[in-house]
């Protein structure tokens, strides 16, 4: 969440044009359908930064806390990709690169079929 994009709500806007709009109190906030779904693959960190992000509470105090859904590879993000028959070539941070890439494809795929 790092991501200039995820800094605050206007960044999210401004990147994110057509995201939904409510106001409840008189106060801005993202559709409650909005959900922003993080990806963390658990073979790469602690046991407790893989509980603090399973329970969410890595994500407490950010301004996006209620929207954010954190996905988990059991046990590892390779083993996820062979079961899901996604190829890919394990070389350090070039699946990784490759594999955000793969989820980028995704998510403009998703983007472009529901403005349809």
């Amino acid at each position: 969440m790092n991501d200039s994009r995820f800094k605050s709500l206007d960044a999210l806007l401004k990147y994110f044009e057509d995201v939904e709009i409510v106001f409840e109190k008189k106060k801005r906030r993202l559709s409650p359908d909005f959900k922003i779904f993080t990806i963390m693959d658990t073979d790469d960190c602690t046991e407790k930064e893989k509980e603090d992000y399973i329970n969410k509470s890595m994500f407490k105090g950010h301004w996006a806390y209620d929207y954010i859904v954190p996905i988990y590879n059991n046990p590892d993000l390779e083993n996820v990709l062979v079961k899901a028959k996604i190829p890919f070539e394990k070389k350090g941070m070039i699946v990784k690169k490759n594999i955000l890439k793969f989820f980028q494809q995704v998510a403009n795929i998703l983007y472009v079929n529901k403005q349809s």
